[in-house]
């Protein structure tokens, strides 16, 4: 048994609880709360989400991040000195301290690119960015689950108990942000704290591995190894930056009505990120005209358009959709039915709500955004600003992936600067219905990853189990389109999991940005002010 319970139980309850209180007075949720008192380094990672997305300048984040390095480390002291075995010497407090003060500092150096990634993951709303944070914080859980418990902490291979114990704690903390999740009202603050008095045990297992076992390997520094392998895997995303590049520039599948009646309309395509076109028009499947990045030529064609057209402001590719579904109606003299795809949903989003569009008759998106802009960082050349450092991380890391692979990347084009900048025009609006257009949605279920619980939307939604970029050629999904736009109404999907995935995920992302807390979205053009459609956001 642990040398003092009752101790041991309040220091992993009480964090937990009075983390759970503050975020339930300022409106948070409580997924991260449960954390609070967790054993390294989810501790770490816990402390290091807040970090990168609430400081507002670089002293802020300075002092941030030197006061959770020294509370992280006394409490893990505290912690670790309560969970000691009875049967076992006590360690010395002070030099159990500076244990714990080292690693600490190393388990922030480590941790802080995947910390950084979580907060451009609540930018762009994009999956792969969440789950691409899972292998190396999985790696360094369990690497350094005895991380503080004994000065050799960084020699040699963890023994077998402490690795089930680290496993353990993944479930655990899951687990905790779906209960936590479903609490309602004030009660999430005694059930964070009954959650985080569980991490007691977490802690008793782990020192008692760590004290009993006799390390395998004692001579490698595993440890150190394992911390500057995950820095370093940031390089090897560089392998998969171009395989997205190259899906989104192959031509879209062609759409079929698949036994229904043709639509009325005449259908605008409007794809996504990285995609190109050709000039060619397509002959197969339904007509559709292809929304060009570049606009227009003389004759009123769409111009052919490479990658780089896409990453362009929204603002932009808006007043080009504007210019381009008047030609397309003042042509055809029918409605205008958007298709949109992915950043296309970001597009035909900022057009709806900013420009007048009598001969839209329907929006439909696919692979659908739901909950972007939920983070900010300045431009390079503010000296401050909410999330000023992590904005200079995310810089790094995107230089190394650029550097790597030859990627047109960059965390300021803008495409991004549009999500920061205009964050109250994405945020919690994506699926909200916009007057006199009829809308659907499809959202690809590993985007529940990424999609924080909210409230219901305002649009039919359905959702699709499959990965983003994936939805638009197949069978059902066309179908479904097809039939919407002839006017059917389908409901949206219940994909029974897809709630569950929500809430579990929010154990792992980063906090959104308090909206009233940023000065650019107070007084953004799209703060409240014209060419709003005057709904209040219709999600959270």
């Amino acid at each position: 048994m642990p040398r003092r319970l009752p101790a041991l139980v309040a220091l992993t309850a009480a964090p937990a609880g009075v983390e759970a209180l503050a975020l339930r007075a300022g409106g948070f949720a409580p997924a991260l709360a449960p954390q609070a008192s967790a054993p390294a380094p989810v501790g770490v990672f816990h402390d290091l989400r807040w970090i990168v997305v609430y400081h507002d300048s670089w002293p802020a984040f300075a002092v941030e991040v030197a006061a959770g390095i020294v509370v992280r480390a006394l409490l893990t002291t505290a912690i670790v000195a309560a969970a000691w075995p009875a049967d076992r010497p006590s360690p010395s407090l002070p030099g159990l301290l500076r244990v714990n003060l080292l690693f600490t500092v190393l388990a922030v150096v480590a941790l802080a690119p995947w910390a950084a990634v979580t907060a451009a993951a609540s930018v762009t709303s994009l999956s792969w960015l969440l789950v691409g944070v899972a292998p190396p914080l999985v790696l360094l859980t369990l690497v350094l689950q005895c991380g503080g418990v004994t000065g050799g902490w960084w020699r040699g291979l963890p023994p077998l108990p402490a690795l089930a114990w680290g496993v353990a704690g993944f479930a655990l903390f899951t687990v905790d942000a779906v209960i936590a999740g479903v609490t309602p009202g004030w009660w999430t603050v005694p059930v964070s704290a009954v959650l985080g008095a569980l991490n007691a045990v977490l802690w008793y297992g782990l020192v008692a591995a760590a004290v009993a076992a006799r390390p395998r390997l004692a001579r490698v520094p595993v440890a150190p190894a394992a911390m500057v392998l995950t820095v370093g895997s940031i390089a090897a995303m560089s392998v998969f930056a171009p395989l997205g590049s190259a899906a989104a520039a192959r031509p879209p599948p062609p759409l079929t009505a698949h036994g229904l009646r043709a639509p009325d309309q005449a259908l605008m395509y409007v794809a996504g990120y990285d995609s190109v076109y050709d000039g060619r028009p397509r002959r197969a499947g339904l007509p559709l005209v292809r929304y060009s990045y570049r606009g227009l030529d003389g004759n009123g064609r769409p111009l052919p358009y490479d990658a780089a057209s896409t990453h362009q402001s929204l603002a932009l590719s808006a007043r080009r959709v504007a210019a381009q579904v008047a030609a397309v109606h003042a042509r055809t003299g029918r409605p205008v039915a958007l298709i949109a795809q992915s950043e296309g949903t970001l597009v035909v989003r900022t057009y709806l709500e900013t420009f007048p569009h009598p001969a839209v008759d329907a929006a439909v998106q696919l692979d659908a955004l739901p909950q972007p802009s939920r983070g900010y960082y300045p431009p390079p050349g503010a000296g401050s600003g909410w999330g000023v450092a992590t904005g200079w991380e995310l810089r790094a890391i995107i230089a190394v992936v650029r550097a790597t692979s030859g990627a047109r990347l960059s965390p300021d084009e803008p495409l991004l600067r549009s999500l920061l900048d205009d964050g109250p025009l994405y945020r919690d609006r994506m699926l909200c219905p916009v007057p006199g257009v009829r809308m659907i949605a499809f959202v690809s279920t590993d985007s529940a990853v990424v999609d924080p619980p909210a409230g219901p939307s305002g649009i039919p939604v359905i959702r699709v189990t499959g990965l983003h970029g994936t939805l638009y050629g197949r069978a059902d999904v066309q179908r479904t389109v097809v039939a919407f736009l002839d006017g059917a109404t389908p409901g949206g999907a219940r994909v029974g999991y897809y709630p569950l995935a929500q809430r579990a995920a929010a154990a792992w992302q980063a906090p959104a940005l308090r909206p009233e807390l940023n000065p650019v979205w107070r007084s953004g053009r799209h703060a409240g002010g014209p060419g709003r459609t005057g709904q209040p956001g219709c999600r959270g």
